[in-house]
């Protein structure tokens, strides 16, 4: 008997699948620190409606409409630096992710001074990718092969380095929750966790009508400005 057989077998019989998420998580745990970058700044600013992108902003819903085709807008873009001056004015590039769009309301309303529970929310969402993967493994695998082969192959899959960006750059954060319904066997299971992110959807809602967001150090300074990240404070106190 192989060292990886004997350690999928103990894994399985004690450990599965808490070992293969808790290896994934620590794995991809120093992205807790690597705060808000990239695309992850155009998102926030769409979603907390910066003055920053008031002529091409789509609303908190379209946070992955980088280009719609319109040319005015396009050319908004190239002029503020975020498309190169080569790009086409028609150029196309919208991705509806409603889901992913509401997790980052969660973060830019709820706690948007805090990059670090926005980076723990993604992990959560990678240790649930990991436990769907590892019950499809069981069943698939399982039907045909010893169960330790499941299990090595839910480590394999836990600790793959490919996985190091989806689960670590809050704007590839769709990617694992997409992975995450797809690898879900169960559709009662399914329906569960879309509940859940329906009642996340009705507490974003409520924040949204309660006060408009701040906007996480991009406003324009003035009192107006100032009293609004007060109130939106005060909701957020209320609400956690």
């Amino acid at each position: 008997m192989s060292g990886l057989q004997r350690l999928s077998e103990w894994i399985g019989r004690w450990r599965y699948p808490g070992v293969p998420i808790l290896l994934g998580i620590l794995l991809a745990a120093p992205s807790l620190f690597v705060g808000i970058q990239a695309d992850d700044l155009f998102i926030r600013s769409v979603i907390t409606g910066s003055e920053l992108f008031s002529e091409v902003s789509l609303g908190p819903w379209q946070p992955y409409t980088y280009m719609n085709g319109d040319p005015v807008r396009n050319q908004i873009l190239i002029d503020h630096g975020w498309m190169p001056w080569w790009t086409d004015l028609h150029c196309r590039a919208a991705l509806s992710r409603p889901l992913t769009a509401i997790t980052f309301m969660w973060d830019f309303y709820v706690w948007p001074d805090y990059p670090v529970l926005m980076h723990v929310q993604s992990l959560m969402w990678y240790g649930l990718l990991i436990w769907a993967v590892a019950i499809l493994y069981r069943r698939i695998i399982g039907q045909s092969m010893p169960y330790w082969v499941a299990v090595l192959a839910t480590l394999l899959y836990a600790v793959d380095d490919a996985h190091a960006i989806p689960a670590g750059w809050l704007a590839n954060r769709n990617a694992p929750i997409a992975a995450f319904f797809i690898a879900i066997y169960d559709w009662r299971l399914a329906l569960m966790i879309l509940g859940i992110a329906a009642i996340a959807l009705l507490l974003v809602a409520a924040l949204l009508m309660k006060s408009p967001p701040a906007s996480a150090g991009l406003g324009n300074g003035s009192d107006a400005a100032g009293s609004r990240l007060q109130e939106a404070r005060r909701t957020r106190t209320l609400w956690m």
